[in-house]
């Protein structure tokens, strides 16, 4: 399974303080394992780059730890 590094934010109040943290703790990103890719339809896509810590039906059910401790 692929992984890729990304940097955790709990609760943030718009994405320009996720932009923020995670250029001020860049030794912090966490390796993550990649579940599933999802193509979306171009209107989908779009709402997400406008709006991405909305909740969407895509990413129902995704995340948390496997067994190994990996985050998903």
């Amino acid at each position: 399974m692929n992984t890729v590094k990304v940097y955790m934010v709990r609760k943030p109040s718009d994405f320009e303080e996720v932009k923020t943290l995670c250029k001020k703790y860049t030794h912090e990103a966490e390796e993550v394992l990649i579940e599933e890719t999802v193509n979306l339809p171009p209107t989908w896509y779009e709402e997400f780059c406008q709006r991405p810590l909305d909740n969407y039906i895509f990413l129902s059910g995704k995340g948390g730890y496997d067994d190994t401790g990996h985050r998903k």
